[in-house]
């Protein structure tokens, strides 16, 4: 009975080790197209060899941004629900590349300072950031008390800390549900899709492919601005590197649809505004592109 149970207990450790290495080796088969997206802007990063323009920001950007008509150096590593979290480790790792950009380009819209609503579905679920940078990460959300952040208690915060750790090395259960979401082989067509369109725009991705949209921006459902620590500490943290590096970088404020425009809170695009400008007035080389929008 004791050897049926160690050969029962070996075979189901073979075979989860088997299946932990499939998932991590073929995400491409299985998971949605943002896991595509994410990975050609990887991609872009690591292949970067002409000095130009480095563009990061959330999904309006990913959209808006044409690389070809601003220029041959210029890259689009905007990604859907990208905050300076993300973005701070993606610019981390273009520093890494032998050719550094001249300029960079941030932009997030003022919701996207305050809610890092996509950092555990997409940044850590995908790997956008390593175990390590996840860890990291998680270390930061405790010492800020960062509750956009922190989905529970207990003793110690072990289950948060387990729950990351496993989830940023791609540990099988969490990716279940994405396994079985649609039939064999759709996922893959559409990512190499994906990847292929990514190649070819540097980084510019139409989401979602519309003439035209009166859903309401995420900005209207703010009634404060309060920035998640974790983010501001994220967002300086790029700054310093920037200039360590000298690199200027450049804010860039993306318009919004007019259905939205009075739903806005004007007390919120006053701080907004008044969080960003008071970057420009200490650091020399940071530089507001764009008008802020009026209420």
């Amino acid at each position: 009975m004791r050897s049926f149970l160690i050969t029962l207990t070996l075979a189901f450790v073979a075979g989860l080790a088997l299946v932990w290495i499939w998932g991590l080796d073929n995400r491409l088969s299985y998971l949605s197209r943002d896991y595509a997206l994410l990975t050609g802007k990887n991609r872009l990063i690591d292949s970067y060899s002409r000095s130009g323009l480095a563009i990061f920001g959330d999904s309006a950007v990913m959209d808006g941004v044409q690389p070809e008509k601003l220029g041959p150096g210029v890259i689009n590593c905007a990604m859907m629900g990208c905050t300076p979290i993300e973005s701070y480790f993606l610019v981390r790792r273009l520093m890494k590349a032998p050719i550094h950009p001249q300029a960079v380009i941030l932009s997030y819209n003022a919701y996207h300072f305050v809610h890092p609503d996509f950092y555990w579905e997409n940044t850590v679920k995908f790997g956008v950031i390593s175990g390590a940078e996840a860890d990291e990460v998680l270390g930061n959300i405790f010492r800020l008390k960062d509750k956009e952040l922190i989905s529970g208690s207990g003793l110690w915060n072990i289950e948060q800390w387990l729950y990351s750790f496993l989830l940023s090395r791609g540990f099988p259960p969490y990716y279940v549900s994405s396994w079985f979401a649609d039939a064999f082989g759709v996922r893959k067509k559409e990512n190499e899709e994906a990847l292929t369109v990514i190649a070819q725009t540097r980084g510019q991705y139409y989401f979602p492919l519309a003439d035209g949209s009166k859903s309401l921006n995420a900005d209207t459902k703010l009634k404060t601005f309060m920035v998640s620590p974790v983010i501001d500490y994220y967002f300086r943290k790029t700054l310093d590197l920037l200039k360590t590096e000298n690199i200027p970088v450049y804010f860039y404020v993306m318009p919004i649809n007019e259905s939205s425009v009075p739903h806005l809170d004007s007390g919120v695009s006053q701080a907004y505004q008044d969080y960003l400008t008071g970057f420009s007035q200490t650091d020399p080389q940071f530089h507001i592109l764009s008008k802020f929008r009026t209420v």
